[in-house]
């Protein structure tokens, strides 16, 4: 069909995408039509499947059989061929190889116009390496990957991502028959789909070339994008294809996409005519929002005109809700401000802000109001909602822009602090950078030593509605007519300032806006309404409430759309009389999260016997997206589900429901490190060292280097030496572990040292138990390393040194050794003394207590 034939409005959406947005290129089997080979042309879909029944089932079968053969498609063929021999998988893919390897453009040369438009990212189904050749003789750079053994690196050249294999790497397999079809997709997913559900997620526009969409992996994956109910904005879909059959025009109608009968060559004129060739600083620009970085200005400009906020029922709050003053600009506002102002005043042009606190604290409005501020102050402003935290993207983008401040905001940051750590200290020239944070206070604590030592504060945020607050929520509910059932108050009295205060805080404000008194009530009653929900409604609720629990700022889309697409809709509100699983949620385009803390508490009591189930069966779930070396979203969830301290802690588990969950997932997260450091960890809880031993040694050889992993084997000899009753087998298994954690403690290496602090906890509170138990005598050197090395990591607001110098201190005392303590108003220790002589009952036998 010609391309005169195809509506303008089509090839002007195109045009615009292509200049636009810099879209992903799909190729299936169709791109390759025409291409050479050293056996003359590439063979099509069906020659080679008329090749492949000729080399490996004529005269294998009777002939009757053969006649319905011939009816099989080309998967079906390859999956025939694998049941008639056993070794004829592997004799297949050496035939494959041969066939298609050393693929060239032909006499006409239009396959090379692919390297005259600048593609971004290229995922194929073709094994072929034409792609390949056509780079490699246009001397054009790119990245391959074709096998999950090629973690994405963010390299600056075109990435071809090659999701069924390359005859370049055999060695990797190859996807052609409906078992591996089927191993693609029921087990461990190929990084390469794991990348294009990204694509999906991140609303990237996609031109497919000859895809045929007869392969299910890429179908499944189409379908997840058809069953997003969230997108913060509309991807454009085009199909350029010559003659489309009416299965793909059908999924196109589904899709919302474009269909364009133009053949691979006329498509590839058309963007070689474009002479497309983007500036530094806009390319830079496109990359950013494909990392899912966007800037304000551009939110800015579709902001709603009249605008309605959802803010008082309980939803994430917007930039707009800030903008239009929806939000409360109260004293936890005002004390954010100067905290900030303090580190901005800091010479330093690199800067990091964290606030931190509980679920349901406000961090992450009150992080918008920060923005709003940093904004109003000419900072260009930057707010990441990716998957996967993309330096070089970022470093590009502010070594391009004119601005010369600027201020990126991450919520749920602590799983990037050392990402962020890595950008500190970078250099940036003369431009200043502010990051601003927000986390959760348990990963806060745990993960601030990666921003500790460079330009950082950081501030605890508290929802609590004080005295001079209630004036001002008033005066804002007021002015955007949402008092609710406060209309009863007189304006500006007194009576209504104490009924706002008396409500604590905002979260409990927000309930009370949103369902009134009569829903308070039922609140109040432990929830028992919620068990009225359906079966499945119910089990996303408990879900939720687990991730909540955890410290999990959010249940990803990506998890809800792959469990519940097309059984939960996430529509309107039930309403009071008929209350639906959106009555308690709140959702944006990055994920789901409860509406209020009350909810949690009674969702997880009534269901205490479906946690660890749950959390199992979301694990096994998540394997397949779960790759070592990879921090993005699935990572971070599969740690924090899989922390055994929290499990301990939040759900006072017994021993057999963890060791059910931890066993229960061993096959899908063997090549895992952490898999293997929390098993470790958890055996060491049950006091079974020699096991965990093993299990640590395991992940330490997947991870080598880690820091964590080998605080973890000397921890394990400290305390497995703690519970022996022979004082010679007990001196074996310390001096072991000592040797190790000392050599941490001692090393210069940068991140080990950042973590320093860890291993002197450890190392203190396990050295005074051996003492004690085995009555091991201290000379006055071992005296003086173990208080030098306290003194060098102490901290005032750090509860794990302190907690070591009160053991420690408590050990000098019964040993008539406290004089190699300074004592001074000053001194830490000071302190402890006072609390001692109080007879402060938290002090008493600390010795015994464990971390």
């Amino acid at each position: 069909m010609d391309k005169t034939m195809v509506e303008e409005t089509t090839i002007k959406d195109l045009k615009d995408c292509m200049e636009n947005n810099m879209p992903v290129l799909f190729l299936g089997a169709g791109f390759s039509r025409e291409a050479l080979c050293k056996k003359g042309k590439l063979p099509t879909g069906s020659e080679l499947a008329d090749e492949l029944r000729l080399e490996f089932v004529k005269d294998k079968i009777s002939e009757a059989d053969y006649k319905d053969v011939e009816k099989y498609n080309l998967r079906e063929l390859c999956s025939c061929i694998d049941a008639l021999d056993k070794d004829n998988k592997a004799k297949r893919e050496e035939y494959l190889t041969r066939r298609l390897k050393g693929a060239l453009p032909n006499e006409t040369g239009f396959h090379n116009l692919l390297v005259d438009y600048p593609w971004r990212r290229i995922y194929t189904v073709n094994i072929d390496d034409l792609v390949e050749n056509i780079y490699e003789e246009n001397d054009k750079e790119y990245s391959c990957i074709s096998s999950s053994k090629d973690i994405p690196r963010k390299s600056e050249n075109m990435e071809l991502i090659k999701l069924h294999g390359s005859v370049r790497k055999p060695g990797d397999g190859y996807i052609f028959s409906k078992k591996e079809y089927n191993d693609l997709i029921g087990s461990k997913v190929n990084i390469g789909l794991v990348e294009f559900t990204n694509e999906i997620y991140s609303a990237n526009d996609v031109i497919f070339i000859g895809a045929s969409l007869d392969e299910p992996d890429i179908e499944y994956y189409l379908q997840l994008y058809e069953n997003m109910q969230i997108k913060r904005k509309k991807s454009r879909i085009f199909f350029i294809e010559p003659y489309p059959k009416l299965a793909l025009e059908q999924k196109a109608a589904e899709l919302g996409a474009t269909i364009i009968p133009w053949t691979t060559e006329k498509f590839l004129k058309f963007a070689s005519e474009l002479e497309y060739a983007p500036e530094r600083a806009e390319r830079a620009r496109l990359e950013l929002n494909r990392a899912m970085i966007y800037r304000l200005q551009d939110d800015i400009k579709i902001f709603k005109n009249p605008y309605e906020s959802n803010i008082y029922q309980g939803y994430y709050s917007t930039w707009q809700d800030v903008f239009d003053r929806w939000t409360f600009e109260n004293t936890m506002l005002d004390s954010a401000k100067k905290s900030l102002d303090i580190i901005l005043s800091q010479k330093d042009p690199l800067k990091c802000f964290c606030l931190y606190g509980s679920s349901f604290s406000g961090k992450s409005t009150l992080l918008k109001q920060l923005g709003y501020y940093l904004h109003s102050m000419g900072y260009e402003v930057l707010e990441y909602k990716g998957r996967f935290l993309e330096r070089s993207v970022l470093r590009n983008y502010i070594m391009e822009s004119s601005y010369e401040k600027y201020a990126i905001l991450i919520d749920n940051a602590s799983f990037y602090y050392k990402t962020i750590e890595r950008f500190l200290r970078d250099s940036y020239e003369e431009k200043e950078i502010v990051f601003l944070c927000a986390s959760r206070t348990y990963y806060h604590t745990r993960k601030k030593y990666y921003l500790e030592g460079n330009c950082f504060c950081d501030l605890e945020c508290k929802d609590k509605i004080r005295k001079e607050d209630a004036p001002i929520i008033a005066q804002t509910l007021e002015e955007k007519d949402s008092l609710g059932d406060l209309y009863e108050f007189d304006h500006d009295s007194n009576e209504l300032y104490r009924e706002i205060q008396r409500k604590q805080s905002v979260v409990n404000l927000i309930v009370y806006l949103t369902y009134g008194k009569e829903m308070r009530r039922k609140l109040n009653k432990e929830m028992k309404f919620v068990t009225d929900l359906p079966p499945i409604e119910m089990k996303l609720l408990l879900e939720v409430a687990i991730f909540n629990n955890l410290d999990i700022e959010y249940y990803p889309i990506e998890l809800f759309i792959g469990r519940y697409q097309g059984v939960i809709r996430l529509t309107e509100e039930g309403g009071i009389s008929n209350l639906k699983v959106i009555d308690y949620i709140k959702y944006d385009d990055q994920g789901i999260a409860l509406r209020n803390s009350l909810l949690q508490d009674a969702v997880l009591k009534s269901n205490r016997d479906k946690i660890f189930p749950a959390i199992r069966e979301l694990l096994l779930y998540m394997s397949t997206y779960v790759y070592e070396g990879r921090q993005d979203v699935w990572m971070n969830v599969f740690q924090a589900l899989l922390n055994e301290a929290r499990l301990r802690e939040k759900f006072k588990s017994e021993k057999s429901e963890l060791g059910t969950l931890f066993y229960g997932i061993k096959q899908e997260y063997t090549k895992v490190s952490y898999y293997w450091l929390q098993l470790g960890l958890y055996e060491q809880g049950e006091n079974n060292y020699a096991k965990a031993l093993s299990h640590l040694k395991k992940s330490q050889k997947i991870q080598p280097k880690s820091f964590k992993i080998q605080h973890a084997i000397a921890r394990n000899y400290l305390k497995y030496a703690n519970v022996q009753s022979d004082s010679q087998t007990a001196k074996e298994l310390f001096e072991k572990g000592e040797k190790l954690m000392l050599d941490l403690i001692k090393s210069k290496e940068y991140y080990i040292q950042k973590a320093k602090l860890f291993s002197v906890d450890s190392y203190v509170l396990e050295k005074v138990r051996y003492v004690e138990k085995f009555h091991v005598k201290l000379s006055n050197k071992e005296l003086n390393e173990m208080r030098d090395m306290l003194s060098e990591v102490y901290s005032p607001n750090d509860s794990y040194i302190y907690k070591a110098m009160k053991v420690f201190y408590q050990m000098l005392c019964r040993i008539g050794k406290q004089s190699i303590i300074r004592m001074d108003f000053n001194s830490p220790y000071y302190d402890i003394m006072k609390k001692e002589f109080a007879g402060d009952d938290e002090f008493e036998n600390t010795i015994y207590c464990e971390e």
